[in-house]
């Protein structure tokens, strides 16, 4: 059995109410990566204390994400583009679409839709 998949399933029945898992796999690469918080803390919550401290509304910020663990953030931001190898789930919440890791897709999105080039 996968390691990665074993410490997360630990994690989960021995400390439930500690941690945030999250075990990532890549379809395009070997391996994987498990997300480890704890509870109180997430990508989200992390991008409304950093846009506090710098006096941004969300409604401001644009966040990029690929798999599950970034659907919170996305939702609370105030644009969500997905990366096009993003998870469905990820896709389907997302403003827009923009072009794969392989392909430079967070470029793309700084300059085709954020206008940053």
């Amino acid at each position: 059995p996968d390691r990665l998949a074993i410490v997360e399933h630990h994690l989960k029945l021995f400390h439930p109410h500690r941690f945030n898992t999250h075990l990532i796999r890549n379809i395009t690469l070997p391996g994987a990566a498990l997300d480890l918080l704890p509870i109180s803390v997430s990508k989200s919550s992390a991008l409304q204390h950093l846009t506090a401290m710098l006096g941004i509304e969300m409604d401001s910020v644009a966040a990029i994400g690929d798999d599950v663990n970034d659907i919170d953030m996305m939702a609370c931001a105030g644009l969500a583009i997905a990366m096009a190898n993003a998870r469905q789930e990820v896709k389907e919440i997302a403003d827009y679409i923009t072009k794969s890791n392989e392909q430079d897709g967070v470029a793309y999105a700084l300059c085709n839709y954020l206008g940053l080039c």
